[in-house]
């Protein structure tokens, strides 16, 4: 026999048709509505952990790149420094070098700053379940 909430929590106090109680049917409601949110909970924890599991590695990422090419980019900047010092002052070709180095690295960073920014850290599949379920208690106490 099917739970109505509309005819069982209407009805005057006594035993509902199946043999239960009002008391007893609500104490069940009450019951899986505490299990739902505990998975919902478990559901938005794993959610998250997924997407920080993600950043973490794009992140680990990241900073790997940027060693790797903070080393290549010293070492070619010694090269172009070198390399200018011999037709103008080394002082200008020092300052020549990295400037180029700055723009090239701001455009570096502007790129992995958006890319960051774009990964979604909502859970929304948590926030949607979330949703369903309230949308269901709701109904079930009307």
């Amino acid at each position: 026999m099917n739970f109505d909430p509309k005819t069982e929590l209407s009805r005057p106090e006594g035993p509902a048709s199946d043999g239960r109680s009002r008391a007893a049917i609500v104490s069940d409601l009450w019951s899986n509505t505490e299990a739902l949110v505990s998975q919902e909970l478990n559901l938005l924890r794993r959610d998250l952990e997924q997407r920080m599991t993600k950043a973490r590695r794009d992140l680990l990422e990241l900073s790997l790149a940027g060693a790797v090419t903070y080393i290549g980019v010293m070492a070619l900047a010694a090269a172009a420094v070198l390399l200018l010092a011999k037709r103008i002052e080394p002082w200008a070709a020092a300052a020549i070098v990295g400037l180029l180095a700055l723009a090239v690295g701001y455009g570096m960073l502007h790129h992995a700053i958006r890319k960051l920014a774009r990964q979604d850290m909502v859970p929304r599949t948590a926030i949607q379940s979330a949703e369903n379920t309230t949308h269901t208690i709701k109904e079930a106490l009307r």
